[in-house]
């Protein structure tokens, strides 16, 4: 299977404590503590998923499920900071700005069900995880979501579930520690194609 997923948030709070932020073009951004920041979190998932079902009856199936979840993520900071060039000048401006991305694979393992209630509905579960703690860098993703699906055909259908979808990352250099924690639920309607 393959799907497509957008995550934005943005929210606005006061740093406790200083923190820098340094960007691919070797400029050094200083946030002081006291300042209202700004930030925007920006997490686009790309998930291709292959399952293998391992029990079968007429009306229920189990699968195994194994993929690649394909992120890109952004994490920007607005407020007032002092920058310093790579020339060694500094400046402070106000309401400055700047953003880091970063993209890359994230194997997901994951438990599919699908309960057949008569040819053309179908009632199902997803269970997916990943975690990882290497090299300064932690965390999981949790993929868990029920559905109800109506197939108009044995090719296409239509489908209504709800979902929970959680990011919990942490990664670890010297001193600075960046975290992302991100939660959604929510109902959500698709449409289905299988062959």
């Amino acid at each position: 299977s393959l799907g497509y997923v957008d995550f934005q948030r943005q929210a606005s709070n006061t740093a406790k404590r200083d923190f820098e932020v340094e960007t691919d073009d070797g400029r050094l951004y200083a946030f002081k503590a006291g300042a209202t920041v700004q930030t925007e979190f920006d997490w686009r998932l790309l998930p291709l998923t292959y399952s293998y079902s391992w029990y079968k009856t007429d009306h229920l199936e189990m699968a195994a499920s194994a993929g690649i979840h394909w992120f890109t993520t952004k994490l920007g900071f607005a407020g007032n900071a002092i920058i310093t060039g790579q020339d060694g000048s500094t400046s402070a401006l106000a309401a400055t700005s700047t953003s880091e991305n970063a993209s890359g694979p994230l194997p997901v393992f994951g438990l599919d069900i699908d309960y057949a209630l008569t040819d053309a509905w179908v009632l199902g579960g997803q269970f997916g995880w990943f975690g990882l703690d290497y090299e300064g860098t932690s965390g999981e993703l949790i993929d868990l979501r029920v559905n109800a699906e109506y197939w108009f055909n044995d090719y296409f259908g239509a489908g209504l579930g709800y979902s929970h979808y959680a990011i919990d990352i942490k990664h670890r250099d010297g001193d600075y520690t960046f975290a992302a924690d991100y939660t959604y639920q929510g109902v959500d309607a698709y449409l289905s194609v299988r062959y």
